[in-house]
């Protein structure tokens, strides 16, 4: 934006860069000039001129420069005739900077063309995070005080990322705490910025209909259960598949545990996403066996975490053996569990060592027969 000196006229402008151009520039300023300009950081930062011309003539006429909103701000300089040539930066240090610029009666001359900008402080950065009006699961992400010319890479904290400025709208999949992450970078300068975003409620319902456990080498047609007001769709898979409209099929040749996402718009309202996993097993022929005197097995939640707990439902009171094996039946890890008799036993194993994989959990008595096993999957 230019913004021209006017004869006995205050201005005020905003922003991260533009021009200031004396009276008539390039033509002759007039005499009996007085008028001043205030120039306002839009990233809260410092401020540059940058000097393209300047010529007031031989006596009288002045440029001053304040570091501040108006003339009682120090005075950075006051500059007249040739005193600044093409190329000459001057500086504030504080977000704004007061222009005056006045005339005598004693002669014209063709005055000045400067360009100003935002001092490029990359620490001035914040990672904003709003709701949209009327969506609560779709957050508003931005750079509060940044500039379209830093570098910005998001990550939204639910496994998708971004690049830009933006706004960004992201819509989340689950109700839940997300860690998002801003990093910002400048001609070698960065900034890590992290906040946290929390969904208490999903804006529209949208559900993922299949299967939650396959075999491998099953093939799942995925299909969306989801409010009307909802328009297209769009589904990723763990592995990079994706696809479109109301239904997706996937193939699944291995183990593991694999997530399906979709993301559905809408032009009346609000948009959705919602998430879905399945876990791939290996049926090694290994069943949840009891004994007569026991009633059953429970491992839960299955996938796990770190911890693996189970229970022990009306098994008879003693002590047993537990024992965590590969799809192969090797041993990894094994140890000792009481059960209580008539209630329920709960027990809970640190597993965290064991890599993201499938297993089985065997319960087996003190004699060396197996009462019962069942299958898990560590996260």
């Amino acid at each position: 934006m230019v913004l021209v000196f006017e004869d006995d006229e205050d201005q005020s402008i905003a922003g991260c860069g533009g021009r200031i151009l004396s009276t008539n520039y390039p033509e002759n300023y007039p005499n009996n000039v007085n008028s001043s300009i205030v120039i306002s950081s839009a990233n809260e930062g410092p401020l540059k001129l940058i000097v393209n011309d300047f010529d007031l003539g031989t006596c009288c006429d002045f440029l001053r420069v304040y570091d501040g909103p108006d003339n009682t701000a120090p005075l950075i300089g006051e500059y007249s005739t040739t005193d600044l040539e093409a190329g000459d930066e001057v500086e504030s240090t504080s977000n704004r900077m007061f222009l005056e610029f006045t005339t005598s009666g004693f002669g014209e001359a063709p005055g000045f063309d400067i360009s100003w900008q935002c001092v490029n402080d990359i620490s001035f950065v914040e990672l904003v995070a709003e709701p949209e009006m009327f969506c609560p699961s779709t957050i508003i992400f931005k750079p509060g005080f940044g500039l379209g010319i830093y570098d910005y890479a998001w990550d939204f904290g639910d496994g998708f990322t971004a690049t830009g400025e933006g706004p960004h709208f992201h819509t989340y999949p689950a109700t839940g705490t997300y860690q998002t992450t801003l990093v910002a970078s400048y001609q070698g300068d960065t900034v890590f910025l992290q906040e946290e975003v929390t969904i208490n409620v999903l804006s529209l319902f949208l559900q993922i209909v299949g299967p939650d456990t396959i075999s491998p080498g099953t093939s799942v047609t995925w299909t969306k259960n989801g409010s009307d007001l909802l328009e297209t769709f769009d589904w990723i898979e763990t592995n990079g598949a994706v696809g479109t409209g109301e239904s997706f099929t996937v193939d699944y040749p291995d183990e593991g545990t694999f997530q399906v996402r979709l993301d559905a718009t809408s032009s009346k309202i609000c948009d959705a996403a919602t998430i879905k996993e399945v876990t791939v097993l290996l049926d090694t022929g290994t069943k949840d066996q009891r004994a007569s005197a026991n009633s059953g097995l429970v491992v839960y939640p299955n996938p796990v975490g770190s911890e693996l707990q189970f229970l022990l439902q009306d098994w008879s009171r003693g002590a047993y053996e537990y024992r965590i094996t590969d799809q192969l039946g090797r041993s990894l890890q094994s140890g000792r569990v009481e059960a209580i008799g008539d209630l329920a036993t709960k027990a809970q194993i640190d597993i965290s060592q064991l890599p993201a994989a499938p297993y089985v959990l065997e319960i087996i008595s003190l004699q060396g027969q197996r009462i019962a096993a069942t299958r898990f999957v560590k996260r």
